[in-house]
């Protein structure tokens, strides 16, 4: 990416000129806030993902939960893998849709 002095190489003399270093200052603050979005951006996909991911586990020891209670007690319902399965495909498909992240 160029520096904003960059542009006024070929006429240095115009870097004299008070409007040209105000132009200059303002672009180096944009540039600063820029990088500022960016890492708050990040973070925040960060947090969003270790949020999931959380949730992806405890869904996950529900579902062993509940499937060595069906195996132990024979009166809980056997769980349906396959049907588990589906739901958390459309349950990550959901979460990245509304969190506008791509899969």
């Amino acid at each position: 990416m160029k520096k904003p002095r960059d542009f006024f190489r070929d006429k240095p003399e115009l870097l004299d000129e008070s409007s040209v270093l105000d132009l200059i200052d303002y672009c180096q603050d944009l540039e600063g806030e820029l990088l500022e979005k960016k890492r708050s951006e990040k973070y925040n996909k960060e947090q969003l993902l270790l949020h999931f991911i959380k949730e992806l586990h405890e869904s996950c020891k529900s579902l062993e939960q509940q499937a060595e209670e069906s195996k132990r007690f024979k009166e809980v319902p056997l769980v349906d893998f396959e049907k588990s399965i589906t739901n958390l495909k459309n349950y990550i498909e959901d979460f990245c849709k509304d969190n506008f992240l791509s899969i």
